[in-house]
């Protein structure tokens, strides 16, 4: 399948949509409860987020030669090392369409996430990742990504 990476433009906006829904619900971690109207609160919410002027961010969109929307990545350009302080890309959110899964969108994204970002000078992409999603962890990997932080969870008795 050959992927064509391009920058999103309004008519994007209701797949985008649609498809972080879908991801926002298969990535919810076991440790955690929610229902689906809290998810999709929480989906908005995040969209709202990304748009704000504060954040300089770009969406990019995946679709096959026939222009068939397959997958999207949303980069935040202006974030920073917590610790050091160095100047990095970020990503907020990435989706692929789940007919194509593990067909090479993601990596096809990430890469091109990974050239725009170094375009604009920045040495460092980063992302957040479930550690129930194997599939994603294995890509990013595969990608060069490496752990960095840990996130420890422990649910508390209400």
């Amino acid at each position: 399948m050959l992927i064509h990476v391009r920058a999103a433009t309004p008519e994007d906006e209701e797949f985008i949509a649609a498809l972080s829904l879908e991801a926002a619900r298969a990535s919810i971690s076991p440790l955690r409860e929610a229902t689906p109207e809290q998810i999709e609160a929480r989906v908005r919410a995040r969209q709202e987020w990304g748009r704000s002027p504060d954040l300089e961010s770009v969406t990019l969109i995946a679709e096959d030669e026939q222009g068939q929307r397959l997958g999207y990545i949303v980069l935040i350009l202006n974030t920073h090392d917590e610790l050091t302080g160095e100047p990095q890309g970020f990503v907020a959110d990435i989706a692929v369409a789940p007919g194509v899964r593990r067909r090479g969108v993601g990596a096809a994204l990430l890469r091109a996430a990974e050239d725009y970002v170094a375009s604009q000078g920045l040495p460092y992409l980063a992302l957040s990742v479930s550690s129930f999603n194997a599939p994603a962890l294995r890509l990013y990997q595969r990608l060069g990504y490496r752990e960095e932080w840990k996130k420890l969870v422990k649910r508390l008795r209400q």
